[in-house]
């Protein structure tokens, strides 16, 4: 009876040794990035600098349309990212093919519906109903979950605060409705329900 117990005892042992030397290696394999934007040239965000950060960064945007993607499909490559979820993900699609994965959740949902058929919709994404003072379960974004699961997609939602300033720099004005149910608790949110 003590023969087993000391098997077990001993696999616990040999898994918790194995298990601590694989999480203190450093990964290497592959990644799926599952928020980039692609952007037309008109982008506003081009040659930005944003105040710092809640950390004390500050960041410089890159200047123009062909300079996001070149330096996005350089990191691609740098870090071993696989497959990327990118909004507006048509204008790279070309360049890397078999890593984009295009995202779009800004328009109605019939025209993401065509955009699916033309091989331009993978994932709708990203729904932020947080920016507009809204929760997730908002009737307005019933819509988009119907569709997802109509055309067997994934469905991506974005959350409090943005990148790197976006929510409390970029757009001051909407802190006041700003939703954040399901982020951080530690997060800014005003609502009182």
């Amino acid at each position: 009876m003590t023969m087993p117990k000391t098997i077990f005892i001993t696999a616990l042992v040999c898994t918790f040794f194995s298990l601590s030397a694989y999480s203190a290696s450093k990964y290497s394999g592959p990644i799926i990035d599952v928020h980039i934007h692609a952007y037309k040239e008109q982008s506003p965000l081009f040659g930005l600098e944003h105040p710092p950060t809640l950390r004390g960064k500050t960041y410089r945007a890159v200047k123009n349309a062909e300079h996001l993607k070149q330096e996005v499909l350089q990191r691609f490559h740098k870090y071993n990212i696989v497959k990327a979820v990118v909004t507006a993900g048509e204008l790279w699609l070309e360049d890397a093919p078999t890593t984009i994965l295009v995202a779009n959740a800004t328009k109605p949902p019939s025209i993401l519906k065509k955009q699916h058929e033309l091989d331009y919709l993978d994932v709708i994404a990203e729904v932020a109903p947080f920016y507009e003072g809204k929760k997730l379960d908002h009737p307005s974004i019933e819509r988009y979950f119907k569709l997802a699961e109509e055309l067997g997609v994934p469905i991506g939602v974005h959350i409090f605060p943005g990148s790197p300033n976006f929510g409390l720099h970029y757009l001051p004005e909407v802190l006041g409705s700003m939703r954040a149910y399901n982020a951080s608790p530690g997060q800014i949110d005003n609502s009182t329900d």
